[in-house]
């Protein structure tokens, strides 16, 4: 903001220290503009071959970004006259990288078995050192495995790596897949992860079960209802008080004399109706309802061709989505993984696990 100066009947007119500190401060005032108008310039990268997300490959292109939005990218892309130039030839420019599968800003374990876990509660979004060292390896957002050494881990989540808002405007899937371990770096034994793939088995079929249950509730609780209406019905057509289920019976137990006996204490009636028990909920099973009905993947590390197979015919079974994660015996069951049209994510299979750490 420019401040007036003053007229040149002032004080400052009359007195050499304040005239050359009046000049002092235009100059200051416009280098501060300069800077300004110089930070808001656009900058075209030209010359560069530009892999775009669609996986179109443009050579000789140009991309051109201002205050961090990029205006435009192709071959034909013309920059502005004020926009500052930089050639790079023999340079790649991509979208932001993901990585498929980090620890980065994990700073908690999930607990083994615990569908419900979320990797996004344990990662911190203030980790500015290890988002650093993964930007200049050009990733921008991370996928964050639930995994444990065995058995469910729990939700996974994706994330842009940037400065966090009170919006969470960071987290682009809270709740991504559910993460599965039959075999991790440290493999068991056959018989442990032949186990933990019945375990698997079991936990959907519970989840089955518990939706039975509720919708047998739910059947129950309906023509407990319905028969509840159809008595008081009969009752009031016939003249009778209430069955014991309305104001007249409430009145009734109140005015009861001390010496004569409970109602509570007599036999209940042959046709007495009783209302079904509400089953207890279940978050996990709720949550493999969801992968059940397909809402979330099934992500599973397995690495021996026979858990490979285990876990295949697992998800045929109960018709789920389901990625592989590691697969390292994957090439001797690739025709059956085609045929299926499955996922897999060979990164942290082939390679130690990425880890960013400060540069």
């Amino acid at each position: 903001m420019f401040s007036r100066l003053p007229p040149p009947t002032s004080e400052c007119s009359r007195r050499p220290g304040n005239v050359l500190a009046c000049v002092a401060l235009l100059i200051v005032l416009s280098v501060c503009a300069r800077v300004s108008v110089a930070q808001g310039r656009a900058i075209a990268l030209q010359d560069a071959t530009l892999f775009i997300g669609t996986g179109q490959v443009i050579e000789h292109g140009t991309v051109m970004f201002q205050d961090g939005e990029i205006l435009a990218v192709g071959a034909e892309v013309k920059p502005s006259f004020l926009a500052r130039k930089i050639s790079v030839p023999g340079k790649y420019i991509t979208p932001g990288l993901i990585d498929a599968g980090t620890t980065l800003g994990l700073r908690v374990a999930p607990g083994a078995n615990v569908a419900t876990a979320r990797a996004l509660d344990a990662f911190d979004p203030y980790a500015a050192d290890e988002m650093r060292a993964a930007w200049r390896d050009g990733v921008t957002a991370v996928y964050l495995p639930a995994s444990t050494g065995a058995g469910i881990g729990g939700l996974a989540a994706i994330v842009r790596l940037g400065r966090p808002t009170e919006s969470d405007d960071f987290v682009l899937a809270g709740e991504a897949e559910l993460c599965a371990t039959v075999g991790g770096a440290n493999q068991p034994g056959p018989l442990v992860r032949v186990k933990l793939v019945e375990e698997l088995r079991r936990r959907f079929q519970a989840a089955k079960d518990y939706r039975d249950a509720w919708d047998d509730y739910r059947d129950s609780l309906k023509e407990y209802e319905e028969k509840l209406a159809e008595r008081a019905k009969k009752d009031a057509a016939a003249g009778k008080p209430d069955s014991g289920h309305g104001p007249a019976a409430k009145k009734g137990a109140d005015e009861q004399k001390p010496d004569e006996p409970s109602a509570d204490k007599k036999e209940p009636a042959k046709d007495e109706l009783k209302k079904p028990t509400e089953p207890a909920k279940d978050r996990s099973a709720e949550l493999l309802l969801r992968v059940l009905d397909g809402e979330l993947r099934l992500r599973v590390e397995a690495h021996d061709p026979a858990d490979i197979l285990n876990v295949l015919d697992l998800a045929e079974e109960f018709g789920v989505a389901l990625v592989l994660e590691g697969a390292t015996g994957a090439h001797l069951v690739a025709e059956r993984l085609a045929h299926r049209d499955v996922p897999v994510e060979i990164g942290r299979a082939s390679c130690r696990e990425r880890v960013y750490h400060p540069v």
